[in-house]
């Protein structure tokens, strides 16, 4: 705080003097401001930062926010207008925040992700730079033939990520099997039922169909047994 006493003497057209004063002055100084984030001011979108000002009593920001703390996560240039004690502001900032955007991720499979047993799909992930799989391998490409949840963390060239999934259903074989109510050998004009067992629909080598066939002549028999299972 400065203070001065200021008075004066005036001199009149007779040449006659007189004094005023003294009177005083006061002059307080403006606050002296900071903002101090309390970490990194550039971050991946989901982080925060906290600014922080000091030097005054009360706080005005330009995002119309008061206190003497804000919570950013959006990009933007922050500054903040102090007011002390004595009613007199002064100005802090701008102080920049840079909110990179996480990188948008998909995958991709080359065909049905639900499929019989020995057969396989390959998932292709994109949006990022840089892949990871649960699976262990980090390339933005993997063929898979074993049933699970397929999750994949990409990395932008910002150093933000992600992740995002798919799930892979893989049927069982049917266990088909061939039995005969009647013996296998048997003279000419005699006959053999096989009946199979293990799916719902049947193809025989034959090319009958369903799940018994009979047959009078010497050979080898096959059955290709299907099941249909919820998708």
């Amino acid at each position: 705080v400065s203070q001065s006493r200021y008075s004066v003497v005036g001199t009149n057209q007779a040449g006659c003097t007189a004094g005023a004063g003294p009177i005083s002055v006061t002059v307080h100084p403006k606050p002296v401001l900071s903002i101090a984030p309390n970490g990194p001011t550039v971050f991946c979108q989901g982080g925060s930062v906290v600014l922080k000002a000091t030097g005054a009593n009360s706080f005005l920001w330009n995002n119309n926010q008061s206190g003497d703390s804000i919570v950013v996560t959006q990009s933007g240039s922050y500054s903040v207008v102090g007011t002390n004690q004595a009613g007199c502001t002064a100005g802090a900032g701008p102080i920049s925040v840079t909110v990179h955007p996480k990188p948008v991720l998909s995958i991709a499979p080359n065909g049905p992700t639900v499929f019989c047993q020995g057969d396989s799909v390959t998932l292709v992930a994109s949006g990022a730079t840089n892949y990871i799989w649960n699976s262990g391998q980090n390339s933005d490409s993997i063929t898979v033939s074993t049933a699970g949840n397929y999750q994949v963390i990409g990395t932008n060239q910002n150093g933000c990520s992600d992740s995002t999934n798919l799930q892979v259903v893989v049927n069982p074989l049917p266990s088909i099997s061939i039995s005969s109510n009647s013996p296998l050998t048997f003279c000419q004009g005699g006959q053999a039922t096989l009946v199979a067992f293990g799916a719902q629909t049947y193809q025989w080598s034959s090319n009958s169909v369903g799940d018994s066939i009979v047959v009078q002549q010497s050979g080898g028999y096959y059955v290709v047994g299907v099941i249909v299972t919820g998708k």
